[in-house]
């Protein structure tokens, strides 16, 4: 007997994404597809899952960005900063306090359209910390109806995070 959840999707296994330069190591699905993007602004890591069908519009998604900040920020400032990027266009949950690669973070969850082009109701889970002029950024995003499908295992990935 399982125990998983039914209709819940677990990967059978993970491998590691390591980022010497950056220190960061991350799991990830073994089935999901990654892609690097760095510019003077920051860098990103997107961990797209399988496409459902060849014509898919939309993949759930992991992304890690890592952003340089010109000056030391505290965390709740830094997060106040960052919903309010969101106000009109989602509804923001609360932040929470939890911890990303060992450092204090805040989480938080909000919902809405995926974007303007593809209107299609989305969730997002968020989880941020700063250390020193640096914020770390942890999001996934998925369709509404998919969100608690892959969460367990997005939680794994979030855990696994380790910036050295």
């Amino acid at each position: 007997m399982s125990d998983r959840a039914p209709g819940l999707t677990r990967p059978e296994s993970f491998l590691v994404y390591r980022n010497v330069d950056l220190g960061l190591v991350m799991k990830y699905p073994a089935a999901w597809q990654t892609n690097e993007q760095a510019s003077p602004i920051g860098f990103t890591l997107v961990v797209l899952s399988p496409p459902e069908r060849p014509t898919s519009q939309f993949r759930e998604n992991v992304v890690f960005t890592i952003q340089p900040l010109m000056a030391p920020i505290k965390l709740d400032e830094y997060v106040a900063f960052a919903l309010r990027q969101l106000q009109g266009s989602y509804q923001v949950g609360a932040p929470t306090p939890t911890t990303l690669a060992n450092l204090p973070a805040r989480q938080v969850t909000y919902t809405g359209p995926l974007n303007p082009a593809l209107p299609i109701a989305g969730k997002c889970l968020a989880v941020c910390a700063t250390k020193d002029v640096k914020a770390y950024l942890f999001s996934y995003t998925a369709r509404a109806e998919k969100f608690d499908q892959f969460l367990a295992t997005v939680q794994e990935m979030m855990e696994s995070v380790d910036i050295v």
